[in-house]
């Protein structure tokens, strides 16, 4: 599922993430969800690469080339491999954009560096509270006793996820199904790495748990929060909650948990004016 022309880095050149880029000018780094890969910032993409350099990510375990990259990380393991992409890319500074999995990564990498990220674009932050608010809540419950999230990750990464548990799982993620998305993302729910990458999240709740009590910095950069207004995944509730604490006040789209799919001329409309401020 490529987005424009791109570039695949090997794993030993990115030790975490499969690369692709397009654009010129300041850069972009989009990070998707748990259960996605970098395609869905396709629209985005298309976009603000006439503006910006665009790097789309696809995380370890997800994406077409998941089975090659997957290893059990952390949050704070995919913050430092963040930071290790952009010396890489020899970015002095650079916008942050993610989605769910991909938000909390991109926060948990801006209270580290602060400095490093000149606008953060948050879609649908995943955290311990916004994630038991929803449908997946019993889960994050029922597996809370020590050891047994791991357990289940070695059990059930041995397994293939039913086409049709595939498909009702990308289901949720939409507020009105989008025919050809459904279809190409349970593609990749029945990737045994995109399973085990998936309940890696849930091995390393106690990370997501920190941002539900997060005091931001006063040199923390303009942020930008947009939620889904139909999101069964991170419902809305939640989200606001979250933001109240935050001090910071959502954009709420109509929509679920796949706003940059579902709404993407709004979704551009709404990055482009956030992002044209940018310094030369």
């Amino acid at each position: 599922m490529p987005i424009g022309r791109h570039r695949q880095n090997t794993r030993k050149e990115s030790k975490l993430f499969q690369v692709n880029h397009t654009g010129s000018g300041r850069p972009l780094i989009f990070l998707h969800n748990g259960g996605t890969c970098s395609a869905i910032w396709r629209e985005q993409v298309r976009t603000l690469s006439k503006t910006y350099t665009c790097y789309a990510l696809d995380l370890p375990g997800f994406g077409p080339a998941g089975e090659t990259t997957y290893s059990p990380y952390t949050l704070e393991d995919l913050a430092s491999g963040l930071e290790a992409f952009r010396r890489r890319i020899n970015a002095e500074r650079f916008s942050l954009l993610g989605n769910c999995m991909g938000s909390a990564i991109a926060l948990r990498y801006t209270l580290r560096y602060p400095e490093r990220v000149e606008r953060l674009v948050l879609f649908n932050i995943l955290t311990q509270e916004t994630l038991q608010a929803g449908f997946l809540g019993p889960l994050v419950r029922w597996t809370a006793l020590p050891g047994l999230r791991r357990g289940l990750r070695r059990w059930l990464g041995l397994f293939r996820l039913p086409k049709t548990m595939s498909r009702w799982m990308v289901l949720q993620q939409f507020r009105k199904p989008i025919k050809h998305w459904v279809e190409e993302l349970a593609l990749l729910y029945r990737q045994k790495s995109q399973s085990k990458a998936l309940l890696d999240i849930l091995v390393d709740m106690p990370s997501y748990e920190e941002l539900d009590h997060l005091t931001l910095p006063r040199n923390f950069p303009p942020t930008l929060v947009i939620w889904g207004e139909q999101n069964r995944v991170l419902p809305l509730e939640a989200g606001q909650r979250l933001c109240a604490r935050l001090g910071i006040s959502p954009r709420v789209l109509p929509g679920g948990h796949l706003l940059m799919l579902e709404e993407p001329e709004t979704v551009n409309h709404i990055l482009s004016d956030f992002l044209e401020d940018l310094p030369l």
